[in-house]
């Protein structure tokens, strides 16, 4: 049965005015209204947490301003190492609960580059290889690499994490690496054991993907990889 239209949950319109970048206007609601600071919108997911998506990182600082707490994803994500902390202490599997969108504490300290809190939840025990509940699937590695965060990249792999998992669309963090022409972070992640042979669901290898994106010496570099993985310098199978 479909739910008739006044069953369906309604969102503040604050939330509309973020999906149109008025920031300017948000903040303005705020200064009126601190009590807006803690919405959530129909998901789950906080003001706070969606401003960061915006790219508002100057809102998302104002939000902050005005709440009395931050949850364990706010503190990650905004890299509020006391309260993080403060949370684990309080409550230890804080470290591997899901927000309402599917992501873990640690997929933020890695998007949004806040290394000092992906180390705090990784000495916490929080899980390296913890995929996204959610179309995306992502690891927080692949999160490393979409924030280009090669500090937290190198962290993750010397704690465990896969450098060959896989997100949406077969996608492994190399793939991802080579295609934003990232050669630091192909370079460890190589070293790590990544796998250049590995194709995504599209067919294309890290290096078809680096020299579709312009990257033509990394896209080389990849191919010299996947030759001496194949044992193709020599012309003999590798063992």
């Amino acid at each position: 049965m479909e739910p008739i239209a006044s069953d369906l949950p309604v969102e503040h319109p604050v939330f509309a005015r973020l999906d149109n970048s008025q920031f300017d206007e948000i903040a303005a609601l705020l200064a009126d209204d601190p009590a807006l600071a803690p919405l959530r919108d129909v998901k789950g997911v906080s003001l706070l947490m969606r401003a960061l998506y915006a790219g508002a990182r100057d809102l998302a600082q104002t939000i902050m301003g005005r709440l009395k707490a931050l949850d364990v994803f706010e503190a990650a994500a905004m890299g509020q190492i006391g309260a993080l902390r403060r949370i684990l202490a309080q409550d230890p599997a804080a470290k591997g609960a899901r927000s309402a969108d599917g992501f873990t504490a640690l997929h933020f300290a890695c998007y949004f580059n806040r290394e000092d809190a992906a180390r705090a939840l990784i000495a916490a025990g929080a899980d390296p290889n913890a995929k996204a509940e959610n179309a995306m699937a992502v690891a927080p590695l692949h999160s490393a690499i979409a924030a280009r965060a090669a500090e937290i990249l190198d962290l993750l792999l010397a704690v465990g994490a896969d450098a060959n998992a896989r997100q949406e669309g077969g996608w492994t963090g190399l793939m991802g690496a080579a295609k934003a022409g990232q050669t630091r972070l192909c370079r460890n992640l190589l070293k790590a054991g990544a796998d250049p042979d590995l194709v995504a669901d599209s067919g294309e290898n890290a290096a078809d993907l680096a020299r579709a994106a312009g990257h033509d010496a990394l896209a080389d570099e990849l191919d010299a990889a996947l030759l001496v993985k194949t044992g193709g310098e020599s012309g003999e199978s590798a063992p």
